[in-house]
């Protein structure tokens, strides 16, 4: 089973981004269904697109993503990428692009995508700063967190890291409720630490818990391996950027994949604009679950 594109297809990011992260959309155009309406996601031009092959992408993305239910919205947004690929084989048809045996579909995808972003302008220095600046979560480092930490042993330790939260919200020190509290196997480290350390010593919950509290904030008791974690905040040293010019060719490399996605955007727009594209409405409700044999293949496969 193939489960990803080429990786220029992941740089185009198509209709949002969603089809990153499903499986194949390589086997070739299935069949007109002659049953009922129900097996059929949506026809595009003299392509149908299968319920299955909907659910099988739907099924894969919830199993990676470990997201909730999908709601209509990412539905739609699935459904939109599947007929999206079907576009773009067309157009690779009007562009003279061989479409030849299933497994020639990925290179045929990115053969019609390098043709629409190959003259995606080189960005100047001026939009590399202004993306730079404009986009401060990009090349950040890691901030680091110093924390107080008490753990209370087994279920019964909730009422006790009660306890003991109300008490250091009240100024007690971490030293004073020591003596309630119990050793855990790892104690948390006192010094600055990263977030993967924090999620190693209190776990994934917990540490996410303690690094959203404000500086000086106590936690209610969090629950941890084998039992529950009290946690204050003391620290948070936020890590400088590095100066545009060290990383400019990363910046570069950004600006042009979201100019090249646009670019991609664009065109699926314009092709979709032309008519030819039906969807079955009543298979995006959010209400109607993932058959739960596409579950179970998503999870195999993605056990792999």
């Amino acid at each position: 089973m193939t489960k990803t594109l080429s990786d220029r297809w992941l740089w185009a990011g198509l209709v949002g981004g969603v089809a990153l992260v499903l499986w194949g959309l390589i086997q070739g155009p299935s069949a007109t269904p002659t049953t009922s309406d129900d097996d059929v996601a949506a026809v595009v031009g003299d392509v149908t697109i299968t319920a299955d092959r909907y659910h099988q992408a739907l099924a894969l993305l919830v199993v990676r993503t470990k997201g909730p239910a999908p709601d209509a919205a990412l539905r739609r947004r699935v459904l939109d990428d599947l007929i999206a690929e079907e576009l773009l084989l067309a157009r690779a048809l009007e562009l003279d692009l061989p479409r030849v045996a299933a497994l020639s579909r990925r290179r045929l995808l990115t053969d019609v995508i390098d043709a629409m972003g190959a003259d995606v302008p080189d960005p100047t220095d001026d939009e590399l700063a202004a993306w730079y600046a404009a986009n401060p979560q990009q090349f950040g480092g890691r901030h680091t967190y110093r924390v107080e930490a008490a753990f209370f042993k087994g279920p019964r330790g909730r009422g006790r890291a009660t306890v003991a939260a109300a008490a250091m919200r009240a100024g007690a020190s971490l030293q004073l409720v020591a003596g309630t509290a119990d050793k855990p196997v790892a104690p948390v480290p006192t010094g600055l630490v990263q977030a993967s350390v924090l999620r190693t010593y209190l776990g994934p919950t917990a540490a996410r818990a303690a690094m959203d509290l404000e500086i000086g904030d106590v936690s209610e008791p969090l629950k941890a391996s084998g039992g529950f974690y009290v946690v204050r905040l003391r620290e948070i040293a936020k890590a400088e950027r590095p100066p545009l010019k060290s990383v400019r060719d990363g910046v570069r490399a950004l600006v042009l994949q979201e100019r090249r996605r646009k670019r991609v955007d664009e065109a699926v727009a314009q092709l979709r604009s032309r008519g030819g594209v039906t969807i079955n409405e009543d298979l995006l409700r959010s209400d109607r679950p993932i058959p739960k044999r596409w579950l179970r293949a998503a999870r195999d496969d993605s056990a792999r």
